[in-house]
């Protein structure tokens, strides 16, 4: 028999809610919402635990996003229960310009969070800015200002920020993702990240260079508008080993006011290694996320690879106290980051 999808399922139970008007939209009345006392025991152990980060952050995408469309109310709560102080939102351009409710619905999220002093970033991961091989071979950064880098940039700084919902832009920089397998891309790219293309001046070499001109163009054009990077764990090993002749962890910082580094595996020893040297190397204080994965289908040992979230709550929370005690000891180090709130939330209700 197919395995019911838990989380789904308790989202159709609070649309019913909503429906029956069993529900305030006060704030104060959404935390206690489907809220059973072991969640509420749950969220408070957390609390407590992430209460020694100066970040505990959450991506939130557009399924979550959908299904609290019209309570976001009761998802800040829920977020505040869990001691979250920054959210990671993904956002359609194209989409707020057009759809007047979709505009409305992220204003009224973004709204809820900062009522409940919750930083609100948007995300800007646009994979076609690898395309632009030729004319950042050509007039570097300059000619960048022709894409999507000036819409997002308005959008977080001005049309969206409005009361100051949105605290600023979370650039993606994940250059393994130029490849030609991706189907998102062309498949006759001319330069193709691969596990053999490493060295000075070959096709990962460059790739990292064309990213730090996006990087470079997207802090400029930024202004006052703060600007997160989030990079995968290997980058600043790998240009210690002097396989990449960029991508030092101070590299990074010297054009963003923080990093988040994407460490997915299911060990937490393993989270703790792979972020160490960066940890370690880094010159800024509190500049550091440790990004880690909770997958909806992960929990009580159905999940592998890449989510940390395959086992019991006790031993879940036990890794957190761990990574943050030992990346703790680290001046850089800042806090943790989960991908994404429907992992948390599902793993936070259903784990045993």
């Amino acid at each position: 028999m197919k395995k019911i999808n838990w989380f789904f399922a308790g989202c159709l139970i609070l649309l019913f809610c909503l429906a029956s008007g069993c529900r305030t939209h006060n704030i104060k009345d959404a935390r206690d919402v489907l809220l059973t006392p072991r969640m509420k025991e749950r969220a408070g152990a957390l609390k407590k635990i992430v209460a020694k980060c100066k970040e505990f952050g959450v991506y939130i995408d557009e399924t979550s996003r959908r299904v609290y469309a019209e309570t976001p109310e009761i998802l800040a709560s829920r977020c505040r229960m869990l001691g979250v102080t920054d959210v990671y939102l993904t956002v359609s351009i194209k989409r707020y310009d057009k759809d007047e409710l979709y505009g409305d619905q992220l204003r009224n999220l973004a709204s809820r969070m900062k009522q409940s002093n919750i930083r609100v970033w948007i995300i800007l991961d646009n994979v076609s800015f690898f395309t632009w091989a030729d004319k950042l071979g050509k007039a570097g950064e300059h000619d960048i200002t022709e894409d999507s880098v000036e819409d997002i940039i308005g959008f977080a700084g001005d049309t969206f920020a409005e009361k100051g919902r949105v605290a600023g832009i979370l650039l993606v920089v994940k250059p393994e993702k130029m490849n030609n397998s991706n189907p998102d891309l062309p498949s006759n790219l001319l330069y193709s990240w691969g596990a053999d293309k490493y060295g000075i001046g070959n096709d990962n070499d460059t790739i990292m260079n064309y990213s730090f001109r996006i990087i470079r163009a997207v802090k400029r054009y930024a202004g006052k508008t703060q600007v997160i990077l989030v990079i995968p764990h290997f980058l600043h090993d790998a240009k210690r080993r002097g396989q990449l002749s960029s991508g030092d962890i101070n590299e990074f910082l010297a054009y963003s006011d923080r990093v988040i580094i994407t460490d997915f595996t299911s060990k937490f020893k393993k989270v703790r290694l792979q972020a160490e040297t960066e940890l370690r190397d880094a010159k800024k204080t509190q500049s550091i996320t440790i990004c880690m994965k909770m997958d909806t289908d992960a929990i009580n040992g159905n999940a592998y690879g890449e989510a940390v979230n395959s086992k019991n709550w006790n031993y879940i929370m036990r890794g957190f106290e761990y990574i943050i005690r030992k990346a703790g000891s680290f001046p850089s180090f800042r806090g943790i980051t989960i991908y994404d709130y429907a992992g948390l939330e599902r793993t936070w209700e259903f784990a045993d």
